[in-house]
């Protein structure tokens, strides 16, 4: 595969972006992690794994960063969700991927609410926007597992995560400011704003949280059963544009111990624009920044200090 037709996302400056860094990090291979960043509060990461290997893991690394795992997908906005898991066959739908799959854009649509939102409930603005994708020609998902009605962390932990950007916005740009993405003090007052108003609501969030799940399906969402545990052990940030990361190709080198978060960076701006409403670009900039916030937030509060992050600039 060449990359003679995927280009990065223009949005996305990660150039100079680190992919490895020094220093005595537990059980690493010296990538950065959320540690770095004051970040991680979750239970998913590399520390205390024992079933795990330091060279397989920096080969995988070094395949990841090189762009060896990337295959190419049909559309342009996230469907699939960051979770490293697999169906019960072992395989992945290969789609653009973000934190709950078409529910980050919900998420962000939240976070960065100009007013004109500000009756909805979280159920209500599940249905508008994904119905709002699908008139304008997006497919969407959601996803759940084997051991919960809520299966997808995103959406299980939606309310901690908006928390969490209340409490760490400043350690969430930091983080996203290393990888390249520009997130002003305007647009950070907008999205903290938002979110401590969304949690101040009091109804907001659907208590049922399998709820907006079935939402989603109820509007045609795509639905992928995912199965078994928590394996992550870092987040790659992919910027190639019109691709994703193949999680299967990696679990049979591998072995599902080594599984990974998957975020495709390049989709974000994609969703952004399709969900705007006015097609303005503040707007746009406003939802694309809420939409990486929301991301980083999500890895954080599922995973650990110890959860790495590797940027993939390129294919082979």
């Amino acid at each position: 595969m060449t990359d003679n037709n995927l280009e990065r996302d223009p949005f996305l400056d990660m150039s100079e972006a680190p992919q490895q860094l020094g220093g005595n990090i537990v059980d690493t291979t010296g990538m950065i992690t959320f540690k770095d960043f004051g970040l991680g509060v979750g239970s998913i990461g590399i520390e205390g794994r024992t079933d795990i290997e330091r060279a397989k893991l920096q080969q995988m690394v070094e395949g990841l960063a090189g762009g060896e795992f990337n295959v190419p997908v049909n559309q342009v906005v996230p469907i699939g969700c960051v979770d490293g898991r697999t169906k019960e066959d072992g395989s992945r739908e290969e789609v653009p991927c973000a934190a709950g799959g078409s529910l980050s854009t919900v998420y962000a649509l939240a976070l960065a609410d100009d007013g004109h939102m500000s009756d909805m409930s979280e159920l209500e603005l599940t249905k508008n926007t994904l119905q709002l994708m699908s008139s304008r020609g997006h497919e969407t998902g959601v996803h759940g597992d084997d051991h919960g009605p809520c299966g997808c962390g995103a959406c299980a932990k939606a309310g901690e995560v908006f928390k969490y950007i209340t409490e760490k916005s400043d350690a969430i740009i930091t983080a996203l400011s290393a990888l390249g993405v520009v997130v002003t003090d305007e647009q950070k007052q907008l999205i903290v704003k938002n979110a401590d108003t969304k949690l101040s609501q009091g109804n907001f969030f659907a208590e049922d949280r399998s709820s907006i799940l079935a939402a989603a399906q109820n509007v045609g969402a795509g639905y992928e059963a995912l199965v078994g545990q928590h394996n992550e052990l870092l987040v790659a940030i992919n910027t190639v544009e019109g691709t994703t990361i193949d999680r299967t190709k990696i679990r049979d080198l591998y072995g599902a111990q080594y599984d990974i978060f998957v975020l495709d960076a390049w989709s974000i701006r994609k969703a952004a624009e399709a969900a705007s409403t006015t097609g303005y670009p503040e707007e746009t900039e406003n939802i694309s920044a809420a939409m990486f916030m929301q991301n980083v937030a999500t890895a954080a509060v599922l995973g650990n200090g110890s959860l790495g992050i590797v940027t993939v600039t390129q294919i082979v």
